[in-house]
């Protein structure tokens, strides 16, 4: 196996890892607030799908089940659906969100390349679009638990415009979002700010334990 090859397992392992535990995290926060957080996603319906195949269920009976009867959606709408349905009926509040972790970029030598931020964060553009053309009221949540100022940004998917666009690549941009972005308690007032601090603190914890047992030339975040 050659290195670069072994690069790119670890650096496809270790973003899986942080990711994982970023959205874990963030669940829990919530939970611990108050709110009820209900698996949303497309892979919640494809486990469901898998259950149907199973029994026995023909293509085209699954099909019409998930284009003419779950919500009314079609299959394109199912894929892209986001990661949570957040509820809180005493406030009457039931919002739906997508859970992003933004972390650094380093080099084979460990030497930070770039930050992510508000005033540049990466967002993949095929996911972006699909929200604004099915879900575009989704809030976009961004953890920044490597930076100074550790905190939670927020962001409807509709609000995310081309002009904010700093940098286009093959499958994410590089995002601006800094001016409409929004804190956590904003749309989740009851999540107090040491929760807030105890979950980024977790959070970049992990990452720098995570790394530690891995050759340090392949830290790419």
């Amino acid at each position: 196996m050659n290195e670069l090859y072994k690069l790119y397992k670890a650096r496809h392992l270790v973003n899986m890892i942080k990711g994982e535990f970023s959205n874990s995290a963030f669940e829990k926060l919530l939970k611990a607030s108050g709110y009820d957080v209900l698996p949303y996603g497309y892979e919640i319906t494809y486990r469901e799908i898998c259950n149907d195949v199973r029994k026995g269920l023909g293509e085209a009976d699954i099909v019409r089940k998930y284009e003419d009867v779950k919500c009314g959606m079609h299959l394109d709408q199912i894929r892209s659906t986001p990661d949570l349905k957040i509820v809180n009926k005493e406030e009457g509040l039931e919002e739906l969100v997508e859970s992003k972790f933004a972390g650094e970029t380093k080099d084979k030598q460990g030497n930070i390349i770039r930050s992510q931020s508000a005033n540049d964060v990466s967002i993949n553009r095929e996911k972006l679009q699909s929200y604004q053309m099915y879900w575009e009221n989704t809030i976009m949540v961004f953890t920044f638990a490597h930076l100074e100022d550790k905190k939670y940004h927020c962001i409807r998917a509709k609000d995310v415009t081309d002009d904010m666009i700093i940098e286009m690549h093959n499958k994410y941009d590089n995002y601006d979002i800094s001016e409409k972005a929004r804190p956590l308690k904003y749309f989740f007032p009851r999540v107090s700010d040491e929760l807030i601090k105890l979950n980024m603190e977790l959070v970049d914890d992990l990452q720098k334990d995570l790394l530690k047992p891995i050759n340090p030339g392949w830290t790419i975040s």
